[in-house]
């Protein structure tokens, strides 16, 4: 019996749809026992979010602090399972708290020796959340056969507006004139290619080269145009995330204007700095190609050990 660990975590039941998937293929299969484990954080975060129960959810976040988590229903140990297909979120440019969490707790040693699958639903920037994740994983010695990333429908214009709106209001459809937030529908159904490419590999003893990408459809390259904006938001967001921290352990009250100072500061940079950036980063794009290619094959290659692209 081959036993699958599809470890998650979902507010929306987006990157749940994504997992089920995935992996409803390898349900299908004989011989083939898929487990499920929904990771839960000690305090539970809200959905949909108020406005400064979001924000005050970045220092953490953005700083790599982990949540205490519940203790999973049994004992995770290595050697348990075959494969382990780990979904994971990007908070603040960084991997989502409750998957840092899971990452950082003592069951997390069920990695150890297993090949494992990464599924990542999100915006657009996902670069950072990428190495952060990578490095986790393969310092606990999972060994990683593949990643897949599906982006936000419709143009970064567009999900400016309707991915806050969705977390703010639990739906996805506010603005009629604009996509629906999230991942397609589509992109989540092709999902089932990865989960039967797996199925064989798992079958065949073959997942060690099994060497597995997905992208979205609609995106089926990594853009190198968000490269910019995201180390800009990089050195914005560090100050910030420092500061609100500080002011918290002298009374949790004043982080609250901190943070709203900070979400004034990354609505400034979004309508004037990332443009800039997004120009900026065409024109470097040009005299530096070589270093750029280097950058974004790194992200096409999440297989290679050590922590390159960091």
């Amino acid at each position: 019996m081959k036993r699958v660990l599809c470890v998650y975590f979902s507010q929306s039941g987006q990157l749940g749809d994504c997992m089920d998937s995935l992996t409803r293929p390898l349900k299908d299969l004989d011989g083939v026992e898929v487990e499920t484990l929904v990771v839960s954080p000690q305090k539970a975060y809200p959905y949909p979010w108020t406005f400064f129960r979001f924000f005050d959810v970045f220092p953490e976040a953005f700083l790599e602090i982990p949540p205490a988590m519940e203790t999973p229903a049994h004992e995770l140990n290595p050697g348990d399972y075959d494969l382990i297909i780990l979904g994971y979120h990007v908070w603040f440019l960084k991997l989502s708290l409750p998957m840092l969490g899971f990452l950082n707790s003592r069951d997390a040693r069920v990695l150890a020796g297993t090949p494992v699958v990464m599924v990542n639903a999100c915006r657009n920037m996902w670069h950072r959340a990428w190495f952060q994740v990578r490095n986790l994983v393969q310092g606990l010695g999972g060994r990683i056969i593949g990643h897949v990333v599906l982006i936000d429908q419709g143009p970064a214009s567009a999900t400016f507006l309707t991915t806050p709106l969705w977390l703010f209001t639990g739906r996805k459809k506010v603005i009629p004139s604009l996509p629906a937030a999230g991942v397609s529908s589509g992109d989540i159904d092709s999902l089932q290619t990865v989960g039967q490419r797996l199925g064989v590999a798992l079958e065949k003893g073959e997942l060690e080269t099994c060497r597995l990408v997905k992208l979205s459809d609609e995106v089926p390259e990594v853009s190198g145009k968000y490269m910019l904006p995201e180390k800009f938001g990089l050195l914005l967001f560090w100050p910030w995330a420092t500061l609100a921290r500080l002011a918290g352990r002298l009374w949790y009250g004043l982080r609250y204007p901190v943070e709203l100072l900070f979400f004034l500061s990354l609505f400034f940079s979004v309508l004037v700095m990332v443009p800039l950036c997004l120009v900026v980063g065409l024109i470097l794009r040009l005299f530096f190609q070589g270093r750029v290619g280097a950058y974004l094959q790194s992200l096409h290659n999440p297989f290679a050990a050590g922590k390159g692209g960091a």
